[in-house]
């Protein structure tokens, strides 16, 4: 337990670093526009509630003002949009975040090792992003680096032990089998479209909106290509979909207009073709516990949004498709988990 709470008070401080950069700063500007709490887990979902495969994610991340922002981050601005921004103006946030991720085998009451179900294995790890979003409101480009530890002092047998003793829930006993220590170093980049089927275009604002999206991940946590889309329906909906927290802050244009209740309902999914994934492929560097996992995999999601001023929340629901495959029949590999986030917003004008 000491050396979770060590990587964790690490991890914190990286990001409260990462986050403190004040180059430049304006004094008279607050120095953050929002922060957003997300919490996942299996026990979410609307059919299932059960401790296996990915049990539970927690995140925190704060997003700067970008009329605060360090000089840095202008610097870095200017280099990537001579290259990858095309003729369109774009504005440019920083924000980090730092969060764990459990993952567990079917039957947590098994002390042995399962050889033919996934690996238990935990994440803690911190991020560093910058958001560019063009002035139309249309296209959203984020680049992000993650850095962090998988193994025991991620702190997944802590917490998954101490959570369930509080709600006297069956203890689990297979946390020996994890996988070893091992730093971890993702890039991630992320593309949006925002296209306004019914709406006013002018103000950027719809009742209906589709938003292509594609990406990549590359690392050995995970390397990886995505590509899917989100469609939404309701009222006064702006910016992008919050699976970010970034698209809310700090607007600042002149067609960033923000009624003080926004709610909508979405579906969407996403295809990805995995060419590595730590969590199934097991330790890097070391002889580890895995599976085989399948190259493809897709998620299907729904879920509803609602903000009313600065306040805002939203819950989706996940269902993934097989990630490997497991040589017990009873078990399709299919997994269902449920997600909620928590806003607050201060707009920058």
């Amino acid at each position: 337990m000491k050396k979770t709470i060590v990587s964790i008070v690490r991890l914190l401080a990286i990001g409260a670093l990462a986050g403190g950069f004040v180059l430049g700063a304006a004094a008279d500007e607050p120095r953050w526009s929002g922060w957003q709490f997300q919490g996942e887990n299996d026990a979410l979902a609307l059919f299932s509630g059960s401790d296996e495969h990915y049990t539970n994610g927690i995140r925190f991340a704060m997003v700067r003002n970008p009329k605060n922002n360090p000089d840095w981050v202008g610097s870095f601005h200017e280099w990537y949009c001579a290259r990858f921004c095309g003729r369109q103006a774009y504005r440019s946030t920083l924000g980090w975040s730092f969060g764990q991720n459990l993952f567990t085998p079917d039957d947590i009451s098994i002390e042995t090792l399962i050889p033919d179900d996934r690996p238990y294995a935990a994440v803690l790890y911190g991020s560093l992003f910058v958001d560019f979003i063009d002035d139309h409101e249309t296209v959203k480009q984020t680049v992000e680096l993650q850095i962090g530890i998988v193994g025991p002092e991620a702190g997944g047998e802590w917490l998954q032990t101490e959570f369930h003793e509080l709600i006297d829930d069956e203890l689990p006993q297979g946390w020996d089998n994890q996988l070893a220590f091992e730093p971890i170093v993702n890039l991630n980049y992320r593309h949006e479209n925002r296209v306004i089927l019914v709406g006013d275009k002018s103000l950027g604002l719809a009742n209906v909106d589709v938003i292509p999206q594609w990406g990549f991940g590359f690392g050995n946590l995970m390397t990886r290509f995505n590509l899917g889309g989100t469609l939404r329906l309701g009222w006064n909906i702006g910016g992008f979909p919050q699976a970010d927290i970034v698209n809310v802050f700090g607007g600042g244009s002149e067609r960033d207009v923000r009624k003080k209740f926004e709610a909508y309902v979405f579906v969407g999914a996403e295809g990805r073709a995995v060419l590595r994934n730590l969590m199934l492929d097991g330790n890097t560097f070391k002889d580890s516990h895995h599976v085989d996992k399948r190259p493809g995999v897709y998620d299907l999601r729904g879920g509803f949004f609602v903000r009313y001023e600065k306040w805002q929340f939203n819950y989706t629901f996940v269902s993934r498709s097989q990630e490997f495959d497991p040589a017990r029949g009873d078990h399709d590999g299919r997994h269902d988990y449920g997600s909620f986030t928590l806003s607050c917003v201060i707009p920058v004008r």
